[in-house]
């Protein structure tokens, strides 16, 4: 999605056993530990935070730093949306931290809910959604988690339209993956002029296909 909305550069923040996965799918795509969304932020134009993150422990000091040092735009999605439920729910009557990041980050926000995700963001039933509806709810989202100077709701008949590029067809690669974990995609004409593949002293390869 992000290669298809024309970004340069994606990378990929995951646990590494899921590297492999990922490198095979998305080939042009960086992976980086999740370790990576705790570090320096600003080298960043747009973070998407949520899918495929699950419901670990560290999701919301994730998510919080996310919140606390990055100015660009944040889309929250899927497991983000219910990171940062879960939070202000447990956080109720307490000194609300978390969701004091929400309310002052310099951060764009972008919330994109599913019908379940909006209810546990506003902590509401399905006869309350049934009742309210799409509209009142996203203006609910809205009021509870944004600031009056950037929040705003976009409405279908709003959104500009791009015709999407055309796709670069697949290409065969050969993967090199090496003993701590770097990855090497080399095409089949570089590998018949070089056959040998260079490592780290002391590093070494663990598989190819």
């Amino acid at each position: 999605g992000a290669y298809r909305a024309g970004a340069g550069l994606v990378r990929v923040s995951i646990d590494e056993e899921l590297f492999t996965i990922v490198q095979i799918g998305v080939k042009e795509a960086t992976c980086v530990p999740r370790t990576a969304s705790l570090g320096d932020l600003s080298q960043y134009d747009v973070i998407a935070a949520g899918p495929g993150l699950g419901d670990d422990a560290q999701n919301v000091r994730i998510i919080k730093h996310i919140l606390d040092t990055f100015d660009g735009t944040v889309v929250i999605d899927a497991d983000g949306l219910n990171t940062i439920s879960k939070a202000v729910r447990e956080e109720a009557g307490k000194e609300a931290d978390f969701f004091k990041s929400i309310r002052t980050t310099k951060a764009t926000i972008i919330m994109t809910p599913h019908v379940g995700e909006a209810r546990r963001l506003l902590d509401w039933t399905h006869d309350d959604f049934e009742s309210f509806g799409r509209e009142k709810a996203a203006q609910q989202i809205a009021k509870k988690y944004g600031t009056p100077r950037k929040i705003g709701i976009v409405y279908s008949d709003e959104i500009e339209e791009f015709a999407e590029e055309e796709q670069v067809e697949d290409y065969p690669v050969t993967i090199f993956l090496s003993r701590e974990g770097y990855f090497k995609k080399i095409t089949a004409q570089s590998l018949r002029m070089s056959g040998e593949q260079k490592y780290k002293e002391g590093d070494g390869l663990a598989q190819s296909f």
